[in-house]
């Protein structure tokens, strides 16, 4: 695979992804306020939701984790079964646990799909499941959406790095740096990606 080949692979799965790129989010006008984001690079908490991750649970993929009656328990994962939110939220926990197929399972049945976390993490996951190209567009469709989302151009920059397009990678770290500082997680993050990567 050359890298000319792959540069236009990227490019023409990122514009046939945000052809149709509407915005929205998830009902009621936003995320709960569990999901909302603390700061500009992070899209939502995680620990105090560690209990509920269908693996530490130890559901089997196919299934996810619903609250019935103050108790946490398996069940069949439809879309049907839980808000979108909840699904999102089930989809994190998985992709940081390294079950990045389980996540996308989770992140299809969202039925806002147009909402820029939702996007992020579906390029995250399939990035970290091997689909680098696929990864790359879903972070772009989501910057078309909300292009100030840092942790979506932190994530974007690693796959450039990863890709062999390290001055991309630092066009996002400009990028980042123009929106929240050269002292941001996204920052700091993106930039020791670059850095570690040279010296490889």
């Amino acid at each position: 695979m050359t890298k000319t080949w792959l540069a236009a692979s990227i490019l023409a799965l990122g514009f046939s992804l945000c052809a149709s790129t509407a915005t929205f989010a998830f009902p009621g006008g936003g995320m709960d306020d569990d999901m909302a984001p603390k700061n500009k690079s992070e899209p939502g908490p995680k620990a105090e939701i560690k209990k509920k991750s269908p693996k530490k649970l130890k559901c089997k993929r196919g299934e996810t984790v619903k609250r019935i009656k103050k108790k946490y328990v398996c069940v069949k994962l439809m879309m049907e079964v839980l808000p979108d939110n909840e699904l999102y939220q089930q989809a994190r926990l998985l992709a940081d646990e390294g079950e990045y197929e389980w996540a996308l399972d989770h992140l299809r049945l969202i039925r806002l799909q147009q909402n820029a976390e939702v996007l992020n993490y579906t390029g995250y996951a399939n990035r970290k499941a091997g689909r680098l190209e696929t990864g790359i567009a879903y972070y772009q469709q989501a910057l078309a959406l909300n292009p100030n989302y840092v942790q979506a151009r932190e994530y974007l920059g690693e796959a450039y790095v990863l890709a062999g397009f390290t001055h991309l990678a630092r066009q996002q770290l400009v990028e980042i740096q123009q929106r929240d500082g050269t002292t941001s997680e996204a920052y700091l993050a993106l930039d020791s990606f670059i850095r570690n990567a040279a010296t490889q």
